[in-house]
């Protein structure tokens, strides 16, 4: 199950990841009370390592490591 976490969410995480460059918009434009620095890294990094790393890559889809990175990635949007 931990090693099928990519094949399981990757189509919705593709879409999701896509929106959200819409929170860099947000805070620009002032529609959030936010630090664009903090937004813009947060939002790129996530970018860089799904969209450069897991979805070219196919044999790091399948590691384990996929799994807890998503766990992290939900746990730290749960507490934000």
């Amino acid at each position: 199950m931990k090693s099928e976490a990519y094949a399981l969410v990757a189509d919705r995480l593709f879409i999701v990841q896509l929106a959200s460059f819409l929170e860099i918009v947000h805070v620009a434009m002032g529609w959030v009370k936010s630090s664009l620095l903090p937004t813009t890294s947060q939002v790129l990094g996530r970018n860089l390592v799904f969209f450069l790393i897991l979805v070219p890559h196919k044999e790091v889809q399948e590691d384990t490591a996929v799994f807890i990175l998503f766990l992290a990635w939900s746990m730290i949007e749960l507490i934000r």
